[in-house]
């Protein structure tokens, strides 16, 4: 092969072909930023605009191949401006972007402030000289300034070779310090942007040490090109090392499209500059599909160019690419549809919660909902590992909170994150690295928490994609409440049962003394009274009938309630200070004037069922605080306050929970549930837990609003 083969249409061939590269993947990123971005910001405007631009200058750049640069400049001086000022334009634009995305501007004081400052105030005065020298020396009419210097002409001669040496200084300058920023970024105030600028910091840095290689070259080659054109024309010049320009012009295309890969890798596989916190799972195989096209695109262009085809030939290869890559896209979409819909099958599948509900089991209901969890954390999001819990009125219904792999050892302080968390929106918040945890997934809306999904790192080491976030909250607000909705279904199922068992133990128990007990002494106290000295017997039978009638009344529940006389505090110093004398060696209570304004105004069903909630509550720390040590201290404490909700803590320094106890009857537990579903009916909650000073915490609340209803 020739060796004029290279340098007549080879090396042509190559130029262009990287020149339309790179055009296609920076006005796909610029678009991309600019139809995407969640917080349109200043950064995200001229990360955008800064694709865009460049863009077009590789437009201009394509289109200039096609000219000598002595045509290209005589025929139309407009071009000067076209291409120099992007040439200027974008190394600054890189370098502000760059101390954007890493805190410059952010509040507070930091390293980065402190040093990039003058770097930025320097390169910043630079650039605006090089706008104005770009205006002062740009060709006039006759007077190009690429020539000899002669009257005339003399601006725009002076004026090209200050741009020569101003240019190279300020282009370093300019990558040097975005590259140094990036190694020094300055702290976030979120941890999810900070997650994501230190992920895609890598590439960043790749990017920008590209760029900085490259602007030494070419400062390299200003320098000696300003130095020689004091001795000799620049046409001259331009005709001497025209081969070689084209070989540099190559190498810094080949260079720039290697810093645009590495620029594209970090923008859509961690969207720093779209304002999203996490990336969205389709745009790094659209950005694989985009650089396919670009290439597969550009060579054919350019090859059909170099053989001087007809017109109507690129069309038809352009026509051609176009289909099969829209052929593939459309694959690759049903093939995600399919994904999607093989992922969400669990979810929409039956978990056969009737067979528990009408059992009245809850263990049943947990194990229903096992595999949907599962599949959510391992198909869907393939974390490592996961935690759902639920908060608010969820907590007493949702039971405890579920684990992913189901062998995981719970740790105590995933649930004072959730409890301590008030997310004011739906974001994501990334967590310490001590917790063991990587994010938390708020579920429900701010003003009405249901839970939180807590995630740890993906089983692949990268980010959850945006989509992948959105699945997991809705995912984990449907288990939420369908446990929740199915437990209090089954609750209620078993509060009606046992309501049915006690009724009928009671009538078959009142008929059985009646017939067995009560009769036979009422007939015996007859039998007694016809005898002449039967009036003993008859008194001392009538007396035992009465016993046993009032023992009979006595075992009947109550026709009225225990605050038909007293009001509810009354009634609960009572039941403890009474009925519960002995049971604890110190008793408090903390009842603020608006907690008891809102008792005095509640309906009375409602207040009943306040009431036997709390009385639960107090027989089990009564029962169960002392932990089988008969001789161990126990002190109660009753608070109310009206804050956002009515709010009844009693709280015991006993045990705790999960301490043995000796007592003969053991715990199961199913008392404060059935007391806290009545409460999450009438739109409460129930809260069981072990205080922050030991002992165990039981809060009943309510919401304000239901003291205005009617009973």
């Amino acid at each position: 092969m020739p060796p004029h083969f290279f340098q007549l249409w080879l090396l042509p061939w190559a130029v262009l072909t990287v020149s339309l590269f790179n055009t296609v993947l920076l006005l796909w990123l610029g678009l991309t930023i600019f139809l995407n971005a969640q917080n349109r910001s200043w950064g995200t405007y001229l990360a955008g605009s800064g694709f865009l631009v460049g863009g077009a200058f590789f437009l201009a750049h394509s289109a200039a191949l096609d000219f000598s640069l002595e045509a290209l400049i005589d025929g139309s001086p407009g071009w000067w401006m076209f291409l120099a000022l992007p040439l200027i334009a974008l190394p600054f634009g890189w370098l502000i972007l760059v101390l954007w995305s890493c805190g410059f501007w952010d509040e507070g004081d930091s390293i980065l402030k402190r040093r990039a400052r003058w770097p930025l105030l320097l390169a910043t005065a630079l650039f605006l000289n090089l706008g104005a020298l770009c205006f002062y020396a740009a060709p006039r009419a006759d007077y190009l300034p690429f020539g000899e210097l002669h009257f005339g002409n003399d601006a725009t001669f002076l004026g090209m070779r200050a741009l020569l040496m101003i240019y190279p200084p300020f282009l370093v300058l300019c990558t040097a310090t975005a590259l140094w920023a990036l190694g020094n970024p300055a702290p976030s105030g979120r941890m999810m942007t900070e997650a994501a600028r230190r992920r895609a910091r890598p590439w960043l840095r790749a990017s920008s040490l590209v760029q900085l290689l490259v602007s030494l070259g070419v400062a390299c080659g200003l320098f000696f090109l300003g130095y020689l054109s004091f001795e000799s024309a620049l046409y001259n010049l331009y005709g001497t090392f025209s081969s070689l320009v084209d070989w540099v012009d190559l190498a810094i295309e080949s260079a720039i499209a290697l810093a645009v890969m590495l620029l594209g890798k970090a923008v859509v596989s961690f969207e720093i500059f779209t304002g999203k916190i996490l990336p969205r799972r389709g745009f790094w195989r659209q950005w694989r599909a985009i650089v396919a096209l670009a290439a597969v695109y550009a060579g054919l262009i350019s090859l059909s160019l170099g053989f001087e085809m007809r017109p109507i030939y690129p069309i038809l290869l352009t026509t051609a690419l176009m289909s099969a890559f829209l052929a593939i896209f459309s694959f690759r979409a049903y093939a995600d549809r399919e994904r999607a819909v093989t992922n969400l099958a669990p979810f929409v599948a039956s978990q056969h919660l009737t067979q528990g509900l009408l059992s009245g089991r809850t263990e049943a209901l947990q194990r229903a909902l096992d595999e949907p969890f599962r599949a959510l954390c391992e198909d869907v999001l393939n974390a490592q590992r996961a935690v759902l819990i639920a908060r608010g009125a969820h907590s007493s219904l949702a039971g405890a909170p579920r684990t992913y792999p189901p062998d995981l050892l719970f740790e105590p302080q995933w649930s004072q994150i959730v409890a301590g968390s008030k997310p004011l929106s739906r974001d994501v918040i990334a967590l310490d690295d001590g917790c063991d945890m990587d994010y938390l997934v708020p579920l429900g809306e701010a003003e009405n928490p249901l839970g939180a999904l807590l995630l740890g790192p993906r089983r692949d080491g990268g980010l959850y994609t945006l989509e992948e976030i959105d699945i997991a909250r809705a995912a984990g607000e449907h288990l939420l409440d369908s446990q929740a909705g199915a437990t209090l279904a089954a609750r209620l199922v078993e509060v009606q049962r046992q309501k049915l068992v006690e009724v009928q133990v009671l009538d078959r128990h009142a008929r059985r003394a009646l017939h067995d007990d009560i009769l036979p002494l009422l007939h015996s106290a007859l039998l007694s009274l016809s005898a002449p000295d039967g009036a003993g017997a008859a008194t001392a039978n009538l007396t035992a009938a009465h016993k046993a009638i009032s023992d009979l009344l006595r075992e009947a529940p109550p026709s009225s309630s225990p605050l038909s006389r007293r009001d509810l505090w009354t009634a609960l110093k009572h039941e403890i200070e009474v009925e519960g004398a002995g049971n604890f060696d110190a008793v408090s209570f903390e009842i603020a004037p608006d907690a008891a304004q809102f008792t005095g105004q509640m309906p009375p069903l409602l207040a009943d069922t306040l009431f036997f909630a709390a009385r639960e509550a107090v027989r089990n720390a009564a029962k169960y605080g002392r932990g089988g040590d008969k001789s161990r201290p126990l002190s109660l404490e009753v608070c109310a306050r009206c804050d956002d909700d009515f709010q009844l803590e009693i709280c015991d320094d006993g045990a705790g929970l999960g301490a043995p106890s000796t007592s003969d009857a053991a715990g199961s537990g199913s008392g404060l549930a059935l007391h806290g579903t009545l409460l999450a009916i009438a739109g409460g909650h129930l809260t069981l837990e072990n205080g922050a000073q030991g002992g165990t915490r039981v809060v009943l609340a309510l919401p304000l609003s239901v003291s205005q209803k009617e009973s």
